[in-house]
């Protein structure tokens, strides 16, 4: 029986390692995969139970998520230059044992240069990795780390290695609810949009009969510089060039803020980054500060010069949606549904990811998937932004877009 043992980083893409430690589990049980928030027991020093554990894994999985590298620490240096960083020791403490060390690329992450390592993790990169993307792909490559697993298993032991199990995972089915005023209606259909404000960030005003007309702006709209297939990779944590900044859109020590407490009744804004991407993979931390629980807040993309875009949103008491918005006119795509997956009221934090490619697109809170859609709206590259309605402060941090 295989022993796993889960290097990750706990700031680092914690929902998908989270779901691949319950594959790991329901393949090998519960006792044979070592997962530190999880199988430390209380009271146990935990870098020496963690080394101990280590020497006895028949296998080391080190899950490297689009963030891996920029975790830094309180004094703002990168995590894996401390020769104290424990995810680095545990690397270091595989590498050296001789047990197989099996990279895992998540939220399509790539394999880190071996210049941005330390000497010590430099024979990581030199490893085959396995690479396990969103739904509809992620039970079918799990079901690969887990043969990965077995195989290495296997040598070691001389045992036969059993049958992979099929990880099971479905969508959340979508259904319509009612809801009150604006974002009531915006948050059942976002009804419709009107500009109220027209500067580089975009401000949408709602009314409640389904159609929309929008004040041109009397200020050309600055447009983000492409980053054409290239990762982009930012925590937020600091002011950056190429993202709106003004009363609204601005950088605050926990992150970017998209503070619209003061906005009119039934208006939204967004917030724009500097990448222009078609196909991609696009994943943010959203935590709602203040402002009610029942309006939306989330990610747009594939903006245009008018701000005609999808966009999909999650409310905090436990709702999400998606849209197209077209020459001024909302469409919902999929109606607000009831999710079980968002981490509720103020103060939560909610990883969001949308998985972008060709007409097709996945949408994920906190690594589960809770629907998909296709829709040929848009086929051509658009802005990103960061949205929240009127009445609501929200920080978005750890900002990645990859490859899809």
């Amino acid at each position: 029986m295989a022993t796993v043992f889960i290097c990750y980083r706990r700031a680092d893409a914690p929902a998908t390692t989270g779901r691949i430690y319950d594959h790991l589990v329901q393949a090998f049980g519960s006792e044979s995969v070592f997962k530190d928030v999880d199988s430390i027991p209380a009271g146990a020093d935990f870098s020496s139970h963690i080394q101990r554990i280590l020497r006895q894994a028949t296998a080391q999985v080190v899950i490297i998520g689009p963030r891996w590298l920029d975790i830094r620490d309180e004094a703002g240096q990168p995590r894996l230059q401390n020769p104290d960083d424990f995810v680095r020791q545990e690397i270091e403490t595989g590498l050296a044992s001789g047990i197989p060390v099996i990279p895992v690329l998540v939220e399509g992450a790539t394999m880190p240069p071996v210049q941005a390592l330390p000497a010590s993790l430099a024979p990581l990169t030199r490893l085959q990795a396995v690479n396990i993307r969103f739904d509809p792909d992620f039970s079918a490559d799990v079901r690969r780390l887990i043969t990965a697993i077995e195989r290495v298993d296997a040598k070691a032991c001389g045992t036969t290695a059993r049958p992979s199990v099929s990880p099971t995972g479905n969508a959340q089915p979508s259904r319509t609810r009612g809801r009150g005023w604006l974002f009531g209606s915006l948050l059942v259909g976002l009804a419709v949009l009107l500009v109220v404000l027209a500067t580089t960030h975009g401000i949408f005003q709602f009314s409640p009969i389904g159609t929309v007309s929008r004040t041109p702006s009397a200020t050309a709209t600055a447009m983000a510089t492409p980053i054409t297939g290239a990762i982009y990779l930012n925590a937020l944590a600091e002011p950056a060039s190429g993202w709106t900044m003004d009363a609204r859109c601005k950088f605050i020590s926990d992150g970017y803020h998209n503070d619209y407490t003061a906005g009119a009744q039934d208006t939204a804004s967004a917030c724009y980054g500097p990448v222009q991407v078609k196909d991609a993979v696009i994943v943010v931390d959203a935590q709602l500060i203040s402002g009610p629980l029942d309006f939306g807040y989330g990610v747009v993309f594939r903006s245009d010069t008018h701000h005609s875009e999808y966009g999909f949103l999650i409310s905090s008491d436990g709702h999400w949606t998606t849209y197209t918005l077209v020459n001024n006119q909302l469409t919902r795509i999929i109606n607000w549904t009831v999710t079980s997956h968002v981490h509720q009221n103020k103060g939560a934090h909610n990883l969001l990811t949308v998985y972008v490619k060709g007409a097709h697109m996945n949408f994920f809170v906190n690594g589960m998937l809770v629907g998909q859609a296709d829709d040929d709206t848009f086929s051509s590259g658009g802005a990103i932004g960061l949205t929240a309605s009127a009445g609501q402060n929200v920080v978005f941090a750890n900002f990645s877009v990859t490859s899809a």
